[in-house]
């Protein structure tokens, strides 16, 4: 194995995690109290040592999740249209139908039919790429009213990025926004676990 030393965010806390790469080789990234950047969900930061890192960029996404990256980003800015499935407007669970479809993956059209799709992900479990996050709609509440897909994840805070489309288009926004944060749900994983 290679042992590489990483700072991560707001953190200098010592901390061992193992990740399988394509080839089966094992690494262990170890956090250290250096002024190398952290790595969210295995895409790391500019560095500012470059060679502290000995494998390539998007090593611990697998290929589905970097094509449903691709598809999603491919789409940033399209118009929202309620009951869109794409190809150029969308309304939120449309967007996850269409992103996933690419993929052969099917899902119901339907934020609250995409809820019991998958294995749901306790609150403090690690989100990663590719996880469906769910919110209530305008009213706070239990209901299941709009479905997003994680980008990014920290490990150390618990938040995330999740690309969706919202009424002003798709975007990607912050877990923490004060709108989301309110009204988020929970998440479910569609991709099998490694």
């Amino acid at each position: 194995t290679e042992k590489v030393g990483l700072h991560t965010k707001d953190s200098g806390r010592e901390e061992i995690i193992d990740w399988g790469t394509p080839s089966g080789r094992k690494i262990e990234i170890g956090t250290n109290k250096t002024d190398r950047p952290g790595i969210i969900n295995g895409e790391p930061e500019e560095l500012k040592h470059p060679e502290a890192l000995s494998f390539p960029e998007h090593t611990f996404l697998t290929e589905t999740q970097k094509n449903l990256l691709a598809t999603a980003k491919g789409k940033l800015g399209c118009r929202y249209s309620s009951a869109g499935t794409g190809p150029n407007t969308f309304d939120c669970s449309g967007f996850m139908l269409y992103v996933f479809a690419k993929e052969g993956i099917d899902l119901p059209h339907g934020s609250a039919a995409q809820y019991s799709c998958g294995k749901s992900l306790k609150k403090d479990e690690p989100l990663k790429t590719g996880d469906l996050v769910f919110f209530s709609g305008r009213k706070i509440s239990s209901n299941v009213g709009h479905v997003g897909m994680v980008v990014d994840y920290d490990r150390n805070t618990h938040e995330f990025t999740f690309i969706h489309a919202a009424m002003t288009g798709v975007e990607i926004q912050k877990s923490t926004a004060e709108y989301y944060a309110l009204r988020y749900i929970g998440a479910r994983r569609i991709l099998a676990d490694d």
